[in-house]
């Protein structure tokens, strides 16, 4: 016995029950049971395009022609083309700001009454959300605020 090693092998029964535990574990660690933190649910939004859908021909080192304003144009557009234009449609040519922004026009118009406390909260909220939904979105509502608060209602 001297210099032999002794070895104490578990069960065999033991030996499956802690392999089945551990892939129990691995697999509740790398599965998720619970929701993911992703975001919200951005609906069916097509994304960048539509009505301000970047023309044909316009190269990146030209003036972008949709920043001229046009009879059909409020307050804030032409504020916006005149002061924001780089951010306005730089978040209408990005696929994920442009439905961030279509979300932003709905919530805006499922205000009622804007001019009440509630409606104000509501206001708030929507552009809030709008400037936190990405980079984009954000950098557009800096310049409204900084350039185009009255004219685009920016709380």
């Amino acid at each position: 016995m001297w210099g032999a090693e002794l070895t104490m092998a578990a069960p065999r029964g033991f030996r499956i029950a802690l392999a089945l535990g551990a892939a129990f574990v691995s697999c509740f660690a790398s599965c998720s049971f619970i929701e993911p933190e992703v975001g919200k649910f951005r609906g069916s939004c097509k994304g960048s395009g539509g009505d301000y859908e970047r023309p044909d021909g316009y190269g990146p080192g030209e003036p972008d022609p949709r920043c001229t304003p046009d009879g059909d144009d409020g307050a804030c557009e032409i504020c916006e083309d005149t002061h924001c234009c780089g951010t306005r449609f730089g978040c209408y040519d990005d696929g994920a700001c442009a439905c961030a922004d279509e979300e932003f026009d709905e919530c805006l118009e499922d205000i009622v009454d804007p001019s009440t406390e509630e409606g104000a909260a509501a206001t708030a909220h929507c552009w809030a959300e709008f400037s936190a939904s990405g980079p984009g979105a954000k950098a557009r509502v800096d310049c409204q605020n900084e350039f185009c608060k009255a004219e685009c209602g920016v709380p």
